[in-house]
């Protein structure tokens, strides 16, 4: 059983009922930090009772997963309210007093845009097929995962003595750089594309 802070390597795909592949992850696996990242309950406590090279499918039915569409998150707005006329498609973003909600534009005539703001796989019943590739439980196998994540692993050194890691990519550093202060908090960070070019946080 996993416990509060274990990385955890998995590849998952998620396919409707009918097997259609709606996402996939990477063939090399995803990070999942138990405690930290949320997927849906009953994944979440699937993966966390998984072992490593273990293969579980789940099937959702919607009450698991999303939910059933809510018809009072579809809204109708004026177009004139947008600064540019979306395209049916269209994801955008609309704040609440609970926070961001992203939803899609499904219609845009008449001079109105009506936006769906339930979740994508609302009143879907989903199958999450899962692989647990690796659990890290000590610090450098940590490290090495989180890395893995940003293809990172040859950009970034890591020094665990001196509680250091040394960035070699300014647009790398502005990516893995927050995830590693967060999970990492000990760690100091240094930016070090080359002589004479360095930055420390």
């Amino acid at each position: 059983m996993a416990v509060f802070g274990d990385f955890i390597l998995i590849k998952m795909r998620i396919k409707d009922k009918e097997g259609n592949v709606l996402e996939e992850g990477r063939d090399k696996g995803d990070v999942y930090v138990y405690g930290l990242n949320r997927i849906l309950p009953k994944v979440d406590l699937a993966i966390a009772q998984m072992k490593e090279g273990e293969e579980r499918v789940l099937t959702l039915e919607p009450q698991d997963a999303y939910g059933m569409p809510n018809p009072e998150l579809i809204k109708t707005y004026p177009a004139a309210q947008f600064k540019q006329v979306p395209k049916v498609g269209d994801v955008l973003e609309s704040q609440t007093p609970q926070g961001p909600i992203r939803g899609v534009v499904k219609r845009v005539e008449n001079g109105r845009i009506t936006i769906d703001f339930n979740p994508q796989y609302a009143g879907k019943t989903l199958v999450f097929e899962v692989k647990v590739l690796g659990i890290a439980k000590d610090e450098a196998e940590k490290i090495k995962y989180t890395l893995m994540q940003y293809d990172a692993e040859d950009k970034v050194d890591a020094d665990t003595k001196a509680k250091k890691f040394v960035i070699k990519d300014a647009e790398l550093y502005g990516k893995v750089g927050p995830t590693l202060a967060f999970l990492f908090p000990e760690y100091s960070l240094e930016l070090k594309e080359g002589e004479g070019q360095k930055k420390e946080a």
